[in-house]
């Protein structure tokens, strides 16, 4: 192989690729990034087998050819070149490669091309294109609710439902809920998948990265497929039945306030100033008429109470929520007004955006009250 590239290209390519390169010994290979130079082009692939990114770039091909090369080396060799381009050439008698400009010279040991695992899941079943800004803000507003450990390993992923014109993503850790529903142009088989979640926030990354307007999603064996921009993105699938999260949404409300979201959050960050241990903090909620009382308290700091005037029907609550999942929500509510509802049982709340019923984020209340 032997090819002259665009520094700035390279990076590009390098810098989006080289995410999916496995930090663990599983495979030598693993830990690098495959170069496949064909006519005119250069494709970069990495993967962790259960995530693979493959980026392809315009190049001047002398030489058709493939190799592996250490990816955090080459990524920092290609990031601190401050040229305008850059040659690398393949030794196949022992694959060591030279990449050089007009101003230095490096040689990298690589590895057999061929030895690359395969990585994709066979034949592709078309899906869906979809607005990349739309499906982003999808992800941002329902993965965070994702479980972190594996006690439950369905829950570590994301839900992915497709019905006619219809796309949900929906995640729980089993104490909240979130999901968005959206419109889409979809005429295929009703879906179920489950995204895992460290691979969705690499989904996150990437389409916050590239600038593309539209993001094109297919489905393999076992795995999901997302071209962002050119850049193909693989996932492995959760293999398990996700429950149906909407079963969980009650019937009946005994309170409704619609609350502005800025100053609620300021509320909750003042009381994360006492409440240090934001994971397991409780803050404790009173509504009463139209003034909405947040109340934190730590042994060791102090106190912190502040009152937000909300427009409110129903019965007068008291109720307490683990801080870091109350600020989660409200966080993630795309709106400046957000209503919220609270259920007969358990005084179970279930937010949404004032003007959109698409989409909603249910929190279970704790026990009892700091």
């Amino acid at each position: 192989m032997n090819i002259i590239c665009d520094r700035n290209d390279l990076n590009y390519a390098v810098t989006l690729t080289a995410r999916a390169a496995s930090s663990k010994d599983i495979l030598e290979t693993l830990g690098g990034i495959l170069l496949e130079a064909e006519q005119d082009s250069l494709t970069m692939t990495a993967s962790n087998l259960d995530f693979t990114i493959k980026c392809t770039i315009s190049c001047q091909v002398l030489e058709m050819g493939s190799v592996i090369l250490p990816a955090a080396v080459f990524q920092d060799i290609v990031r601190k070149s401050s040229v305008e381009e850059l040659a690398i050439k393949v030794d196949y008698n022992n694959y060591r490669t030279t990449i050089k400009s007009d101003k230095f010279e490096m040689e990298l040991v690589g590895l057999p091309g061929v030895e690359f695992p395969e990585v994709t899941g066979g034949d592709y079943q078309a899906g869906l294109n979809f607005n990349s800004l739309q499906l982003l803000h999808m992800f941002e507003n329902t993965i965070y609710a994702a479980a972190r450990d594996d006690m439950r390993p369905i829950f570590t992923g994301v839900l992915l439902e497709l019905q006619e014109d219809q796309i949900r993503l929906s995640a729980t850790d089993g104490f909240r809920i979130t999901s968005v529903k959206r419109e889409c142009f979809y005429k295929g088989d009703n879906r179920r998948l489950v995204l895992p979640g460290k691979n969705g926030q690499e989904i996150i990354r990437l389409l916050q990265a590239i600038d593309s307007e539209d993001t094109e999603l297919k489905f393999g064996n076992g795995q999901i497929m997302f071209n962002i921009g050119g850049v193909i993105v693989y996932s492995k699938l959760i293999e398990g039945q996700y429950p149906d999260i909407l079963q969980y949404l009650p019937g009946e409300y005994h309170t409704t306030l619609k609350i502005d979201k800025s100053q609620l959050q300021g509320s909750l960050d003042r009381s994360a100033l006492i409440i240090r241990d934001s994971q397991s903090g409780v803050v404790n909620i009173d509504s009463q008429g139209n003034t909405f009382t947040v109340h934190g308290k730590s042994i060791d700091l102090g106190q912190h109470t502040e009152s937000i005037e909300v427009v409110s029907e129903g019965d007068d609550l008291k109720v307490s929520f683990t801080l870091k999942y109350l600020q989660d929500l409200v966080k993630h509510i795309p709106s400046d007004i957000i209503l919220m509802r609270f259920a007969e049982k358990y005084n179970m709340l279930v937010a949404q955006p004032e003007e959109d019923d698409s989409s909603f984020a249910l929190l279970m209340p704790v026990a009892g009250r700091s």
